[in-house]
């Protein structure tokens, strides 16, 4: 028998992961001797051992942990009957009861201003198990023992033979074997486990069966002898729906000895983990199954398989698809109406960092010194704005606030402000280190870098945004002050239209990007169609609705400028100025 059980914690700082698993993930080989009657018996042993560390503060705890555990197995065979059809197979009900010994824990922590070492012993304890299965050699079964969001724990039982062919009856076997020897049959029974959470369970290996799972064959001498096989072929037909759910019928050929199909369907989307669920049974004289339930928008993989008394076979995979609605279906979601995803282009293009879109280590890189200047990181200048109704009025314009910051606030502002100052600075740049790692940035008070990068975005996307509005965005007197400490990029004013004019470029860039990302057309990057990806520009409710319907996030440029289109005060402004200028810029 093995039993992996994992667990797994995931929050700002704390990493923390446990798995433990009997004989090392080999399970223990429990030999049960099964009399003509149908009942059997049996027991074996081995170790339940396992660890688990945890990582935060600049430090770790970590801990082994093991026990001797001993297991037996009890239980009956009720024979099958093929005379009527479908076919009942041999039915086993098995009972695994246990006990583990008692369990030595060592533990060490390390932390920089902490350090210690735990031994301790704590008693053992029993517990049970049940199952029922079929009895035929080579199948398992498995049952949760523990389940409660990211944390579970399995159990599987397999029954092995060295002598018998899989798919064997066991009873048969004993029966036959007890007619020409006088014997009862041996067979051995295992069991293993999964567990979840970053911790994969190995159910197998020689002791992977305790009385769990079937295979083909049956005590009666008329039974079938081998699992169904494989459909040859799996088609499936995406119909564009008008609800909002997706539309689609999966196809395939029927298969010899058949009883029932079942539908599986698998997600995919970025970073997802997989999702395999049944999502239709069909008798065997249908050989076709729609799914109104498919979410639309996702990637979804349809595999068949063919089912018989005696067990499940193979799969068969059809061609990935992806639901969608029709081009004038409701739509559903949400809308986020105020982002900045172009922001980097604004303000003389050095105040804040990171790119939407392009290669992750060179979009989202280590910031290194583009904020810093005159020993004044950018963080702080825009903490000098904040701290301006502070310093006094002179000092809300950057050049004064910025050489005030340079100089130290707390001789200015007094211990108790100059904390505060040092305090909102720090949140605003709390360090350079992007990606790869990502050790100081995204995060949530972070003012300076890019949040909004392309698959951060899609995950929004996959999560229900369905229309953003991407405001192009400047300020023309912060620039100034910037531009007064030097902090701007080459060549770069600080007009709002020429702000505008590179952020709006920027999404048309990211779209045409974003295409490119879909050369393959992989529905799992939220691929549309080969050169057709998931971010596309709008300019009309029409056309965002018929983009949404199509799987795509409907993005709506707009601007947030004091000097919209070169206008404000003392200019000289005609209408037709403007509507020249509004088509520079759409």
């Amino acid at each position: 028998m093995q039993v992996v059980t994992a667990s797994g914690i995931s929050r700002p700082g704390i990493a923390e992961q446990s798995a433990r698993s009997l004989n090392d993930g080999q399970g223990i080989l429990v030999p049960i001797t099964v009399h003509p009657d149908g009942t059997f018996e049996g027991s074996g042993s081995g170790t339940d051992s396992g660890s688990a560390a945890a990582y935060a503060a600049g430090g770790r705890a970590t801990s082994q942990f093991g026990r001797a555990v001993y297991v037996q197995a009890t239980g009956v065979i009720h024979p099958g009957n093929c005379n009527t059809q479908p076919c009942t197979p041999d039915t086993m009900h098995l009972l695994l009861s246990g006990f583990g010994g008692p369990q030595t824990v060592d533990a060490q922590a390390r932390f920089p201003n902490y350090s210690a070492n735990m031994s301790q012993v704590t008693q053992g304890g029993a517990g049970a198990v049940s199952f029922d299965l079929p009895a035929y050699s080579g199948q398992s079964a498995q049952k949760i023992l523990f389940s409660m969001g990211p944390v579970n724990s399995t159990m599987s039982v397999g029954i092995v033979s060295g002598d018998a062919a899989a798919g064997a009856s066991v009873l048969y076997a004993a029966q036959q074997c007890a007619g020409t020897k006088g014997a009862a049959q041996q067979f051995a029974g295992g069991a293993g486990g999964t567990g979840a959470t970053g911790v994969t369970g190995v159910a197998g290996g020689a002791g992977a069966g305790g009385g769990g799972q079937v295979t083909p064959g049956n005590s009666q001498q008329n039974a079938p002898q081998s699992i169904p096989a494989a459909p040859d072929w799996v088609n499936i037909l995406m119909t564009p729906s008008a609800t909002l759910t997706g539309n689609v019928q999966v196809t395939w050929s029927a298969v010899d000895g058949a009883q029932t199909y079942n539908v599986y369907r698998n997600l995919r989307y970025i970073d997802a983990a997989a999702s395999e669920v049944v999502v239709g049974t069909v008798s065997a004289g249908t050989t076709s199954f729609t799914d109104t339930t498919v979410p639309l928008f996702i990637a979804a993989d349809y595999s068949v398989s063919a089912v018989s008394a005696l067990g499940e076979g193979p799969k068969r995979q059809a061609p990935e698809t992806r639901a969608v609605g029709t081009p004038d279906a409701p739509v559903w979601g949400f809308a986020d109406t105020h982002t900045h995803p172009f922001v980097d282009r604004a303000f003389g293009g050095m105040l804040f960092w990171g790119r939407a879109f392009g290669p992750m280590s060179t979009a989202l890189g280590d910031c290194g010194n583009v904020h810093k200047t005159q020993n004044v990181d950018a963080g702080a200048l825009v903490a000098g704005i904040m701290l301006g109704g502070l310093l006094g009025p002179a000092a809300v314009a950057i050049p004064v606030a910025g050489p005030v910051l340079s100089l130290g606030l707390g001789p200015l502002l007094g211990p108790t402000l100059g904390a505060a100052a040092t305090d909102t600075m720090q949140i605003v740049h709390p360090g350079t280190k992007g990606a790869p790692t990502f050790d100081d940035w995204p995060r949530f008070d972070t003012k300076v870098h890019q949040m909004m990068f392309e698959s951060w975005l899609y995950r929004a996307y996959v999560g229900g945004l369905r229309l953003m509005v991407a405001h192009a965005v400047n300020n023309e007197t912060i620039c100034d002050g910037l531009k007064g400490l030097g902090h701007i990029a080459s060549g770069r004013t600080c007009g709002d239209m020429e702000a505008v004019a590179l952020q709006l470029q920027d999404a048309r860039d990211m779209e045409s990007y974003i295409n490119s990302e879909c050369a393959s057309g992989d529905f799992a990057l939220g691929c549309v169609a080969p050169g057709v990806g998931w971010f596309h520009i709008v300019t009309s409710s029409s056309e965002a609705r018929r983009a949404i319907n199509k799987g795509q996030l409907a993005v709506v440029l707009g601007r947030e400028v004091d000097h919209p289109c070169g206008c404000g005060m003392g200019k000289t402004f005609v209408k037709s100025d403007l509507s020249h200028a509004l088509q520079n810029v759409y």
